[in-house]
């Protein structure tokens, strides 16, 4: 199977960069590709911090290709996810898969380059395409981006990855169940303990909302909130954003 990960990083991807790098190391070991283009100056700060390990080998042979972020994600600029796709990302990841070995593939934060959220979502199902070809494809996003994103799609974001990454080479799955349980813990943070099963049962019942239905149409979910909790909402839905940041901290 392969795996989408989301990786979320402070203010500087570096310290959280570390568990990248013993993952590169351990598919470069097993005869994997990879492609490392997830941060700014990334030649010169993964040989720096990889003395231990002969990574200039890897670069020379072609099998660890290491790209400046802004190369994929340029500056200043607004784009849609077909054109991030298309123009930006799959020929650099072809230029990688000229072997028939899978590629394990890290990329910068990139949600400020799109016009609107809806792009953003869109590129990171459209990636369901590349992992096809991947072992490994991980997103990572900076604490600040991800604060700025609704709950609706932040929950969207999440849900497009299987696993998020952490210290000590952790995964957290983030698959339906997950996601509930997440939301559920933000609930009973903001209403109290045990408020979280009343409501999603409340959903169910009345408006034909179950926890599938939850995780694909949250822009719905939301709105229903809307009406169950009336002033409540906005404290409720601040509240599952911040239960789904911090479950998400490296």
């Amino acid at each position: 199977m392969s795996l989408h990960l989301i990786l979320l990083t402070d203010r500087q991807i570096r310290d959280a960069a570390y568990g990248l790098y013993s993952y590169i190391k351990e598919y470069l070991g097993k005869g994997h590709s990879v492609l490392y283009a997830a941060e700014r100056k990334s030649a010169r700060l993964i040989l720096r911090l990889s003395k231990d390990y002969d990574l200039r080998r890897h670069i020379k042979s072609g099998s660890l290709k290491v790209i400046d972020r802004d190369a994929i994600f340029p500056k200043g600029r607004a784009l849609t996810s077909d054109k991030l796709l298309k123009d930006l990302l799959e020929p650099v990841i072809s230029s990688i898969q000229k072997e028939k070995q899978k590629h394990v593939i890290a990329v910068g934060s990139h949600s400020h380059l799109f016009k609107d959220f809806k792009q953003l979502i869109k590129y990171e199902r459209s990636l369901s395409r590349l992992l096809k070809k991947c072992r490994m494809f991980v997103c990572c996003y900076t604490q600040k981006h991800l604060a700025a994103l609704s709950t609706p799609v932040l929950i969207n974001l999440v849900s497009c990855h299987t696993h998020s990454l952490h210290k000590g080479c952790i995964f957290r799955p983030w698959q339906e169940q997950d996601i509930i349980r997440i939301i559920g813990s933000g609930i009973d943070a903001a209403l109290g303990s045990g408020m979280s099963r009343l409501i999603l049962k409340t959903l169910k019942m009345v408006y034909k909302m179950d926890t599938h239905d939850i995780i694909s149409d949250p822009e719905r979910f939301e709105s229903i909130l809307g009406r169950v909790l009336c002033r409540w909402k906005d404290k409720v839905m601040q509240s599952i954003r911040e239960a789904m940041i911090s479950q998400m901290q490296y």
